[in-house]
């Protein structure tokens, strides 16, 4: 349900922290977007972490196409007249890719999240 702003608990904000600086470790040592381990990281740390980062979202889902990406990207800019936007428009589709792109939109009214077949 959007609007609902419950502040994260202590776990989760270190869980989110410890990703995003998983992450920028990564970008620095040239090994990707760091967008999959910063996931992982954070997810190890607080494993309800993916639940309690949307809670406060109306979320869109985009799955079981071709062109997953593209159409992620297209909703979202779309929804972006109507607020703040999150989405994992890089296409790391698995629930670490999907948990590192929510962390980055605490202000977000929506979420636009390309999801994997298998974890839909």
């Amino acid at each position: 349900m959007a609007g609902n702003t419950e502040p994260l608990s202590p776990r989760a904000k270190l869980a989110v922290t410890a990703g995003k600086a998983a992450a920028a470790v990564s970008r620095a040592a040239g090994r990707g977007s760091g967008s999959v381990i910063g996931g992982r990281v954070a997810l190890k740390l607080d494993p309800d972490l993916l639940g309690r980062l949307a809670q406060h979202l109306d979320v869109i889902l985009v799955s079981a196409t071709n062109g997953k990406t593209t159409t992620t990207r297209l909703i979202a800019e779309a929804l972006r007249a109507a607020g703040p936007v999150v989405s994992n428009a890089l296409g790391a589709n698995m629930p670490a890719g999907i948990t590192s792109a929510l962390a980055g939109g605490s202000d977000a009214k929506f979420g636009v999240i390309e999801v994997d077949e298998k974890y839909l």
